[in-house]
């Protein structure tokens, strides 16, 4: 492409022969030309850059993982001492959250005690299925893992999990 002088003054610039409106398009090509040029240069100049800073947080994150760790077995550590233990800083803190039970029917068993034992809970589609959330309420979970519906007798159908608490680190900014 031929090089334009386009460093001329814009002002008073008018296009009144065709000619004059081919120069401007032959300018508009060219200006176009030179921003498709350094835009490949800043891309390539870009992918530079993202690839160093890559390579030069690699090791520091790995090490805010560390540290991270570190907190949260140490967190561990006093909460097993003291259930209500809370670790909050000047500069950071752990916070817990706690998850619900996990619930693991054996759906064919627990069908067919609900057919017997709480038979409003059965959905009927194409095949038997039953509220899940209806089901929940009625067992419970004793301290040695055995599980229970409201007669007292002991599932062995449900096993029921207990999640461990979320921890997630926060760090002030």
């Amino acid at each position: 492409m031929i090089e334009q002088n386009i460093n001329e003054n814009l002002e008073g610039l008018k296009v009144q022969t065709d000619q004059e409106a081919t120069s401007f398009f032959n300018k508009i090509r060219y200006i176009k030309s030179l921003i498709l040029e350094k835009e490949k240069i800043a891309n390539s100049e870009l992918l530079k850059v993202q690839n160093w800073l890559g390579k030069e947080t690699e090791e520091l994150k790995s090490k805010i993982e560390f540290y991270e760790q570190e907190i949260l077995v140490y967190f561990s550590k006093m909460k097993e001492n003291n259930d209500k233990y809370k670790l909050k800083t000047p500069w950071g803190e752990v916070s817990t959250r706690k998850q619900q039970q996990k619930y693991d029917f054996n759906d064919e068993k627990t069908i067919e005690y609900f057919k017997l034992n709480n038979p409003e809970i059965i959905k009927t589609k194409l095949s038997e299925s039953y509220d899940k959330t209806a089901a929940k309420k009625l067992f419970s979970k004793d301290k040695n893992g055995n599980i229970f519906d409201q007669n007292g007798e002991i599932i062995d159908f449900l096993i029921i999990t207990d999640q461990p608490e979320k921890r997630e680190i926060k760090v002030t900014e």
